[in-house]
């Protein structure tokens, strides 16, 4: 009689706990999937720009690491890195070594791909608004709001967040006419738990 009762024991662990997981691998509820994306403390991504202008687009790749307590740094290519810190961008330019640093609010445009300056958007845009959409591959929980910049060309964003990992997959970008302006595209993002201090020393080599 004991054997059979830890046997049906064992199967109810195991039944509650797959139920658990299922459930978190696919929330249906909006407010959780930005709740975790917005507690996202560290990650990695590479990041892909496409700039629209009157002469065409251009393109910018880069990667990016993000921790909450040490920073946000970028890698452009083998250009440039910067990392953003409290109220300050600092820049190493790659071929000539130079470093110095210039204010935050100088980005307008490559800050619209960090979670950590998306989600206060989330927070104080009064316009902020979410809705899902599908297709025959994935479901997304489609997330609407303003940049809250005093930039005509980029005043509005819509970002597509994976509803099974709760990552961001895609943002694109509109001026005050509503016409794109920018897409950005998010690949390899990866959840961290902590990210190697050293990667931001170029905070404490820049110039004052």
């Amino acid at each position: 009689m004991k054997k059979i009762l830890s046997l049906i024991l064992f199967v109810i662990i195991i039944v509650v706990g797959s139920a658990a997981i299922f459930q978190k691998c696919n929330k249906s509820n909006p407010e959780d999937i930005l709740s975790d994306f917005k507690e996202i403390e560290a990650y990695t991504t590479d990041v892909t720009y496409i700039i629209k202008n009157a002469r065409g687009e251009i393109t910018v790749k880069t990667s990016q690491w993000y921790d909450e307590d040490k920073g946000l740094k970028v890698d452009f290519g083998q250009d440039r890195s910067q990392v953003y810190k409290e109220d300050k961008i600092y820049v190493k330019e790659i071929t000539t070594g130079r470093t110095y640093n210039m204010e935050k609010d100088f980005d307008q445009l490559y800050k619209l791909a960090f979670i950590p300056e998306i989600s206060k958007l989330f927070v104080n845009d009064e316009e902020f608004r979410y809705y899902y959409k599908e297709n025959s591959d994935n479901k997304y929980l489609v997330v609407e709001f303003n940049t809250l910049l005093d930039n005509e060309n980029l005043t509005k964003e819509v970002l597509f967040i994976d509803t099974k990992n709760g990552v961001p997959l895609e943002g694109i970008i509109y001026d005050k006419r509503g016409n794109e302006r920018a897409k950005i595209l998010y690949s390899n993002f990866k959840k961290e738990h902590n990210i190697d201090e050293e990667l931001f020393d170029i905070a404490k080599d820049t110039q004052q």
